[in-house]
């Protein structure tokens, strides 16, 4: 019994080990580039909520898929603060891959930005807007989960 308790012991000191040499080495992990938002769409307007289709352009020069698969941002339009915002689907980007992905997001408003969503309208109808999104993005590679910080800032003609 103490035998097999030494070498379950072992056993799970190399799991740890491996996945703390797997997730923190450099050689077998790069970072996957976000390049930007190309193009903006609303899909759906709500006095609480607004829908959005977006193409991003992102590169994964991993030799293995990446799913983005959680995300927890905050989204403002020039200096006010819109809200809550989440992807609602997960994305897959192929192995060793660079393209334009669809990323629909949800962005809940805030209640002080739900009372002035009037004025942001007459600013978006007078030329472009600033949108700037903070905040955590999760994606899963194999069986490893690595979370990054964002902060995009772009301009859209709404």
């Amino acid at each position: 019994m103490h035998q097999r308790l030494i070498s379950l012991g072992k056993s799970a000191l190399l799991f740890f080990a491996l996945s703390a040499l797997l997730s923190s080495c450099g050689l077998l992990y790069k970072d996957v580039e976000l390049h930007g938002v190309k193009s903006a769409h609303v899909k759906r307007v709500t006095s609480k909520f607004v829908e959005l289709d977006l193409m991003v352009e992102i590169s994964n020069p991993n030799k293995y898929e990446i799913r983005i698969v959680d995300s927890d941002l905050e989204a403002f339009a020039d200096t006010m603060r819109i809200g809550r915002a989440n992807i609602t689907k997960e994305i897959v980007i192929p192995p060793e891959s660079s393209g334009e992905y669809h990323c629909p997001v949800r962005a809940n408003f805030d209640s002080g930005f739900a009372n002035n969503l009037g004025a942001f309208v007459r600013l978006a109808l007078n030329g472009p807007v600033e949108i700037d999104v903070k905040g955590e993005i999760s994606g899963k590679a194999l069986f490893l989960t690595r979370t990054i910080s964002i902060d995009i800032r772009e301009e859209f003609e709404f």
